[in-house]
């Protein structure tokens, strides 16, 4: 488990996280057995 104290933009973050060459095709950890990544607080969750 990663916390951050605060991630105003949760949409503009997984934006520019798709950005990075090879997560569209291999996920943000490639080869970790990691299915989800939850972003938010309270009910704004995101979910990449």
């Amino acid at each position: 488990d990663a916390k951050f104290k605060s991630i105003p933009d949760a949409e503009q973050l997984e934006n520019s996280i798709n950005m990075i060459p090879g997560v569209i095709e291999n996920g943000i950890f490639p080869g970790k057995r990691i299915s989800k990544v939850f972003i938010g607080e309270g009910k704004r969750v995101k979910i990449l």
